[in-house]
């Protein structure tokens, strides 16, 4: 019995101490807690006005501070930070977290990029789009038609057309003619030119006022009409690059509601040459590919400004599949003759075209031609072809009066009658020799 009441009092008093020790360690443990408490937020002030401090007066130095995470308490009150400085700054912390450096000012701010919207971006393909919606209005189409006769068939052939006259001034091949045109070169009474305009569902009557053969070009006028025409502006001949991209558009097919769009590069341009009368003409050659329903039509340029009439000019090499075009200057310049000429002042013709003065100096020096006129290019079926003219010739005098580059051919064809005859001194590099030849002078056809 006494054994037992042992055990049991020193279990009580193995209990009590342990009791004692666990109540000093808690105790020392809370009076710690409470004086890092009230230490922490003095630290922290002192940390704060430091940093501002060292902001201040430029330097780098940044002393390095380990503390613990302090709890979260009601905001302390206000001290005062240590110095370290002779002119100490009284710095107020409204917050425990430590103050950041002011950002530096001087540097521009980025501006935020705009993402553009769908409708506002201009792509290669919606470009096109709006110069052919733009552009096809003034492109028509041309029937012309020559009725059977005894044992002919129905004969017709059919282009496009370019309108350069809100009153219905229409520029065209003159190869699309030819049906139509006796041997006489006068246009028969019995053909019948048909004007076909898009969004209406009327056939205008045409009539055709001229042509020029040597550069390919006829001008129409269209009866008939009340409602203005749109037109296109033409572009300047400076403009023309080689490898700038162009688009040619034509008279849709009947069973088409919307075509004849070819897009394509320049891939060459001629050099300068002057017709009979003096006119200066560029020819550009592209890689365009076209029915031939569309030929006669317009060729622009990215800004939707007409830069040439495709197929009309001086026409290419034989084997060339490239399209030849005459620039758009040249053609205004030729459509404005043929308007303002009458029955009576028809010019008579030769049917050559000269290369330009300052292009054939540079061909002298290299070849050692003599002096004259460069045929650049010979008129099918013209006095000169039949008189054997050809392209790249020298015509050295006429009527035995020497020639230089700078004589202008047309004082030889102005007001000479039909049937003058004209004898020519020319110079053969082929054949290097000079040859006579002798041609009869024709007016054109109508």
């Amino acid at each position: 019995m006494r054994q037992r009441t042992k055990i049991w009092i020193g279990w009580i008093l193995l209990t009590g101490v342990l009791v004692a020790v666990l109540a000093i360690f808690f105790g020392i443990m809370i009076v710690r807690n409470l004086i890092v408490q009230r230490k922490m937020p003095a630290l922290m002030q002192w940390l704060s006005g430091q940093q501002t401090e060292l902001t201040e007066t430029g330097t780098t130095t940044t002393p390095s501070v380990t503390t613990t995470q302090p709890t979260k308490e009601p905001v302390p009150t206000i001290t005062s930070k240590p110095t370290r400085q002779p002119t100490p700054t009284a710095t107020t912390v409204e917050t425990s977290e430590p103050t950041l450096p002011p950002v530096p000012t001087g540097l521009p701010e980025p501006t935020p990029t705009k993402i553009p919207n769908e409708t506002d971006v201009v792509t290669p393909f919606r470009l096109i789009e709006s110069i052919y919606e733009e552009a096809s209005s003034a492109v028509v189409g041309i029937r012309v038609e020559v009725p059977a006769s005894g044992s002919q068939t129905m004969r017709t052939n059919e282009g496009s057309g370019l309108v350069i006259d809100e009153k219905g001034i229409v520029v065209t091949q003159a190869s699309l003619f030819d049906v139509a045109i006796n041997r006489q070169g006068m246009l028969l009474p019995d053909a019948e030119i048909d004007i076909l305009v898009q969004e209406t569902e009327r056939v205008f009557s045409g009539t055709l006022l001229g042509r020029d053969l040597t550069t390919n070009l006829a001008v129409i006028r269209v009866e008939d009409t009340i409602v203005p025409f749109n037109t296109l502006k033409p572009s300047d001949r400076e403009t023309l690059k080689t490898g700038q991209m162009v688009l040619s558009i034509g008279f849709p097919d009947l069973l088409e509601t919307s075509g004849g769009l070819s897009t394509g590069y320049i891939i060459a341009l001629e050099h300068q040459m002057l017709l009979e009368d003096g006119t200066s003409i560029v020819m550009l050659e592209a890689d365009l590919q076209m029915n031939q329903r569309s030929f006669g039509g317009p060729i622009l340029n990215l800004d939707g400004d007409v830069i040439a009439l495709s197929y009309c000019g001086i026409n290419g090499e034989p084997y060339s599949t490239n399209m030849h075009a005459l620039s758009a200057d040249a053609v205004m310049q030729i459509a404005d003759r043929i308007i303002n000429q009458t029955k009576t002042d028809q010019p008579t013709w030769l049917g050559v075209a000269i290369l330009e003065p300052d292009r054939f100096i540079e061909l002298q020096r290299l070849y050692s031609f003599p002096d004259g006129l460069y045929i650049a290019n010979v008129v099918a079926d013209s006095p000169a072809y039949i008189a054997d003219l050809r392209k790249g010739d020298v015509i050295v005098s006429i009527n035995d009066e020497q020639l230089t580059p700078l004589t202008p051919l047309a004082r030889y064809l102005k007001d000479q009658p039909v049937g003058t005859a004209l004898d020519f001194k020319v110079y053969r590099q082929s054949e290097n020799r000079t040859l006579s030849v002798r041609a009869y002078l024709q007016t054109y056809g109508p």
